[in-house]
């Protein structure tokens, strides 16, 4: 039986870290560099195992030094990787660059291997689908497969929409239990412009009435998430201020937990599950990388913890207009 099953993508993180980001057609030094494992699916599986649940990888890894070199890493993680299988010749990519006054970064991805994730895994798969509490999909690899395997998995299911694509299908918004995207990911799903937190309150109508998603989780980076439970929309916001350092990975780390959160606190509120999973996100901005900055994951019982929401500020969804 495992707690988790990620369905998706693992890169090779080359990041480079530059004191400021270059301008377009500009060519700049970087202040150092590092490779790193990464890949959204990757990052949310070993933060979800770090974290202490049993998880099991499906994906696809290149012919190369890098492929045999990341079956091991996961084994060594203790993730079942009997469906981390390879294919084609280049392990996925993922170039970064990482701003190192305020953290924030620009990151681009080439599949690779990744591409041939397809419908035919889920079935090959099915075993652990059925042996499985939660499942995690991104949208790093094809969306045909990542559609079939939120059909055929019948526990919870999470999507993380990102990279954020304009054609996504109908039905990717109503399968998972739980839609998750970012502020940039929300407009471009929902033509909403996010300019001040008050504004989240249209995006999360919008996804849920016009796009049908059960529940929603925009996270907001420096100013914590905001969710729907039911018919109502809360925020929550970072519970302590930190130094950033890097915040690539931070949103997987949060996925990764709020996996973990639902998985061994069934009894918590969403909102507790939702704050405990933004302080492991945020602890993981403290230190530099992607999977190498989960470390140190404080342990959080979120039924024991006062969390701070802004429940003054929540808002109602109200009814669907007719």
């Amino acid at each position: 039986m495992y707690d988790v099953v990620v369905f998706g993508s693992c890169m090779i993180d080359f990041i480079s870290y530059v004191n400021r980001m270059p301008k377009f057609g500009e060519t700049i030094h970087s202040e150092s560099f590092e490779v790193g494992y990464g890949g959204k699916g990757s990052n949310q599986a070993i933060a979800s195992a770090r974290l202490g649940c049993k998880t099991a990888m499906i994906g696809k890894i290149g012919n190369d030094g890098y492929g045999k070199n990341y079956k091991r890493h996961f084994e060594e993680e203790g993730i079942n990787t009997e469906y981390l299988e390879t294919a084609g010749e280049y392990s996925g990519i993922a170039l970064i660059v990482v701003n190192s006054a305020d953290g924030d970064n620009q990151i681009v991805i080439n599949g690779n291997a990744n591409k041939f994730l397809s419908v035919e895994d889920c079935v090959k798969a099915r075993s652990v689908f059925d042996q499985s509490k939660i499942l995690i999909c991104q949208l790093e690899t094809p969306i045909e497969a990542t559609i079939e395997a939120m059909k055929s998995f019948q526990g919870l299911s999470i999507l993380n929409a990102a990279p954020a694509v304009s054609n996504l299908p109908e039905i990717a918004f109503r399968l998972p239990s739980i839609f998750c995207v970012n502020e940039l990911e929300a407009e471009e799903f929902t033509n909403v412009k996010f300019i001040e937190i008050s504004d989240v309150k249209k995006i999360i109508q919008s996804l849920i009435h016009e796009k049908g998603c059960k529940t929603v989780i925009v996270t907001l980076g420096k100013n914590g998430a905001a969710f729907n439970d039911n018919d109502e929309i809360y925020h929550v916001p970072i519970q302590k201020e930190v130094q950033v350092v890097d915040s690539t990975g931070a949103g997987d780390a949060f996925i990764g937990a709020l996996a973990f959160f639902f998985s061994k606190f069934p009894d918590a509120s969403l909102v507790q599950k939702v704050a405990a999973s933004i302080v492991i996100a945020t602890s993981s901005v403290q230190n530099k990388g992607t999977q190498s900055s989960y470390i140190n994951f404080p342990a959080i019982d979120p039924t024991k913890e006062q969390f701070k929401c802004n429940i003054n500020n929540h808002f109602i969804v109200g009814k669907k207009p007719n």
